[in-house]
């Protein structure tokens, strides 16, 4: 029942266990491909700062319009690329997958946006991959710790995979 809805949102509840899975006790969480603003409403809900970025300005205008929707006051939404991130202690992203990405472009993105949390990252991540892509062998390689792995069924063609990483 979001004012201005997007057609990809990951599930309220979901989202809601990713945030807590970083281990926020208090303070900003970061989403930085925050979309039309699920993650950023979870965690506002939830009594964190929620800051969110994202390249598509109509993206950032629809998280604005929920945010405010959802009476959430203190947040910070930026038009801004993923890869030039900087500073992030808690950080929650369900990294687009979207039909109109070919799958190498998929695996370059998040090759890109992990060795930038490599640099960035302060606390935990948590990312949500879809299943087609071979995300350990990118964590590993960026030597990011893998703490937990958990697996998210949307329907017979999606399954996301919910990794919580820290540097």
């Amino acid at each position: 029942h979001w004012p201005a809805p997007h057609p990809t949102g990951t599930h309220p509840q979901i989202v809601r266990a990713m945030v807590n899975l970083t281990g926020i006790s208090r303070g900003e969480l970061v989403d930085p491909f925050c979309g039309a603003g699920g993650t950023l409403i979870e965690a506002g809900l939830m009594g964190f700062t929620p800051i969110g970025y994202d390249i598509q300005p109509e993206l950032i205008a629809k998280a604005v319009k929920n945010l405010q929707g959802f009476k959430i006051r203190n947040f910070l939404l930026a038009k801004k690329d993923a890869l030039t991130l900087n500073n992030a202690k808690y950080l929650v992203a369900d990294l687009p997958y979207g039909r109109n990405t070919p799958p190498k472009g998929l695996e370059l993105l998040y090759a890109k946006f992990l060795a930038r949390l490599k640099q960035v990252l302060k606390g935990k991540a948590v990312l949500g991959f879809p299943s087609s892509i071979n995300y350990k062998q990118l964590i590993k390689k960026l030597r990011l710790k893998i703490i937990g792995e958990y697996d998210y069924y949307i329907n017979e063609r999606l399954t996301k995979k919910i990794v919580v990483i820290s540097p």
